[in-house]
């Protein structure tokens, strides 16, 4: 018999289904994908469209299993001939909606579905993105009724709440003359804006976030916000730890350390350095590459001592695909197993169950787009509570996302997340304002 929902989980519930709560707002590890399988049940639904990460497909599939005894079949979407007019839960990654114009006219030319969830909901955060496109304006009036569900629903700004106002709750967004804002009319109330030049050019920039009062009483009755502290108080904290490394120089381009001044000044604002290091210019790709290098071997010697004469299991996560080899090369007398982009399905699965089930494998290392969502990797068997960041996203909001893999229902243990910087580099200041941007972040769902 399931497990009966905990109060505040039945108090999303009722929100949802009685008081027109469309978007779950809440944090990592507190069960939306449970609360929405309960809505879909009370809703009666039989055809179901859900979007989300393709490393959270089969989460969903296993979410499913667990709670919904005579649910509908789970369909994980990988060929267009499979959205059908049958009953079925049918998973669609949000890359599938991205790539395929095929896939989106599937959706059209079949009968209507009861209810579409979009899990992790802040991948439609960009209006001009084909996914939010093909969400919203494709997808939405296929369906009975759309529920959104994220635990950073604005990862960087509150501009970014905009899509999802403007398609689902218009009427929170309205102007005097009855008429929704604009996105750029949205942004001028709540983010706070700058004119910056760009290679001669001016340039509007989303610097941060403003008037959050104002911003949270429109979104009262549309988006849910819930906090592991006010909810789960015997939850332990989750600590992030900024912890400095000595970058190694073996196997790094002779430059690319130094080369600093190619792309960052000094005059350079927080927002403009994380701009230039997160673009897709060459020489900031390539030195995010060489900070992440530069960390691998000493992340490993600090690791391995860490993890000497103990049976504790750890996480580690890092971004590019390099990195992510040393660091299983460096660590696979741990047993290292891991999930990025180029890990099939059913190793994925074997990593997650091996993680969880088997006492020799002892570090799990994941790719923070790929795995840093909708995997839960602590179980009964063996206890999980640090992480090692030895690269970090410059978004915030999605390294809470990773870390929150270990800091969610099940957890007895206070979560220590190390983020590791190479000492006397731009990683000390990258840190320092990532921990300031979500910080500010925080203050707009606190």
């Amino acid at each position: 018999m399931n497990a009966p929902l905990r109060d505040y989980q039945a108090k999303a519930l009722f929100a949802v289904a009685h008081e027109g709560y469309q978007y779950l707002g809440l944090e990592q590890g507190l069960g939306k994908s449970r609360i929405l399988i309960e809505y879909a049940k009370l809703e009666g639904a039989r055809r179901i469209l859900v979007f989300c990460p393709a490393s959270v497909r089969l989460s969903w599939e296993t979410e499913v299993a667990k709670w919904w005894s005579d649910a509908p079949p789970v369909v994980l979407v990988n060929s267009v001939k499979q959205i059908t007019n049958h009953p079925g839960i049918f998973v669609m990654s949000y890359d599938r909606i991205s790539r395929g114009e095929d896939y989106v006219k599937a959706i059209g030319l079949v009968m209507p579905f009861d209810l579409a969830f979009a899990d992790e909901a802040h991948y439609a955060k960009n209006l001009e993105a084909k996914r939010t496109k093909h969400l919203f304006r494709a997808v939405l009036p296929k369906v009975g009724k759309m529920i959104l569900a994220s635990g950073t629903p604005a990862p960087n700004h509150a501009g970014e709440l905009y899509p999802a106002l403007r398609f689902l709750a218009p009427e929170k967004i309205m102007k005097a003359d009855g008429r929704p804002m604009t996105q750029t009319q949205f942004e001028d109330a709540f983010c706070r804006i700058e004119q910056k030049f760009f290679n001669g050019r001016q340039t509007r920039v989303i610097t941060g976030s403003q008037n959050i009062p104002a911003l949270r009483e429109r979104l009262n009755g549309f988006l849910l916000r819930m906090r592991k502290s006010e909810v789960l108080t015997e939850l332990p904290p989750l600590e992030f730890v900024p912890t400095p490394l000595a970058p190694s120089l073996a196997g790094i381009e002779a430059n690319a350390l130094r080369g600093y001044s190619d792309i960052l000044s000094e005059d350079m604002s927080d927002e403009q350095v994380l701009a230039a290091l997160g673009s897709m210019d060459e020489n900031a790709a390539r030195l995010r590459v060489a900070l992440g290098v530069a960390k691998a071997n000493a992340a490993i010697e600090y690791i391995d001592e860490f993890m000497d004469g103990s049976q504790k299991k750890i996480v580690v996560w890092a971004i590019h695909q390099n990195v992510i080899d040393i660091l299983m090369s460096g660590l696979k007398h741990l047993g290292a197993v891991k999930i990025d982009g180029r890990t099939p399905e059913k190793d994925r699965r074997y990593a997650i169950a091996a993680f969880l089930g088997d006492a020799n494998t002892r570090v799990f290392i994941g790719n923070i787009q790929a795995a840093g969502t909708g995997l839960t990797l602590i179980g009964p068997q063996f206890p999980c509570s640090d992480a090692f960041f030895v690269e970090s996203d410059y978004v915030p909001g999605n390294n809470l996302q990773a870390a929150a893999r270990i800091h969610r229902l099940g957890q007895r243990d206070g979560v220590l997340a190390r983020v590791f910087f190479a000492r006397k580099t731009i990683d000390d200041r990258v840190q320092s304002i990532l921990a300031r941007k979500q910080n500010e972040l925080a203050q707009i769902f606190n």
